[in-house]
């Protein structure tokens, strides 16, 4: 089992085997979140093709690429959100479904360090309300 880091701020930054990038189930739809939008331009033209060659994955799982320009050798892209079906967003049970595809994808890929972002919650709210009511 990697060492799993729980990033604050740019994850684009870290330095290590791998990081999980929260996306959208289009791998390359940069509207989603900041974050997408920063993995992808700093990763390189190899990066964007890899990921639109991938194009697609479903909410609950999670699918890897190459690190390329970014200090990692693996990323892993957790889809939390559908773009083109807004009330089609990720659950808890999803929401563990992926992160065991992701932490799966990891072992495969004898990852010894991993850094995921940290959730951040719209607001105060109760923890199964948390765990349902989250954004990235």
């Amino acid at each position: 089992m990697p060492k799993i880091t729980l990033q604050t701020g740019d994850i684009s930054r870290f330095s290590g085997d791998a990081i999980v990038v929260p996306s959208d189930i289009e791998l390359t739809n940069t509207h989603i979140n900041r974050t997408v939008e920063k993995i992808l331009e700093k990763g390189g033209p190899d990066l964007m093709r890899e990921a639109s060659a991938i194009g697609y994955c479903e909410i609950g799982n999670a699918v890897r690429t190459n690190g390329y320009r970014l200090n990692v050798q693996h990323i892993i892209f957790l889809p939390y959100a559908d773009s083109n079906n807004p009330g089609n967003t990720i659950d808890t049970i999803q929401l563990h479904l992926a992160f065991r595809s992701a932490f799966t994808l990891a072992s495969l890929y004898d990852v010894k360090t991993l850094a995921v972002p940290l959730l951040r919650f719209k607001r105060r709210q109760s923890l199964k309300d948390k765990l349902l009511n989250f954004e990235i």
